[in-house]
């Protein structure tokens, strides 16, 4: 994750649902390959549980290049924001005098992926 900024004031984000818009470094590793991800639903988890969904963008890449996508996140109606989510996002203003705490997110991606090479197109299934 490159950055996130999410959009609720301070005083809300008790028994709220979480809304962030991340944006995502994007490498494809292959040097010869064109790699192609179509739009598919993406879920942010935190510690196994769905705080929110969002849509990954249609990315297509060729060898070696760094991409960047925009995911907003929305909380689901099981999602209201965890306690230690809560508490990272009150510190670490400018005159504050509490330090951010840095916690652990992770997006689960299932989408069909392209493959193509000087040869063959190929398609498969990936999960992240």
């Amino acid at each position: 994750m490159k950055h996130v900024v999410h959009g609720h004031p301070k005083s809300s984000y008790h028994n709220s649902s979480l809304s962030l818009d991340i944006l995502l470094e994007v490498t494809d590793p292959n040097k010869a390959n064109r790699v192609r991800i179509e739009e598919e639903d993406v879920s942010l988890l935190f510690k196994g549980r769905e705080l929110g969904k969002g849509k990954f963008p249609v990315l297509e890449q060729g060898g070696k290049v760094v991409d960047e996508a925009d995911l907003a996140i929305r909380g689901t109606a099981k999602g209201k924001v965890p306690k230690e989510i809560e508490e990272s996002m009150k510190g670490g203003g400018e005159k504050s005098t509490t330090k951010k705490q840095v916690v652990s997110l992770n997006l689960k991606l299932e989408a069909p992926v392209r493959l193509k090479t000087c040869m063959s197109t190929k398609s498969k299934d990936l999960t992240l």
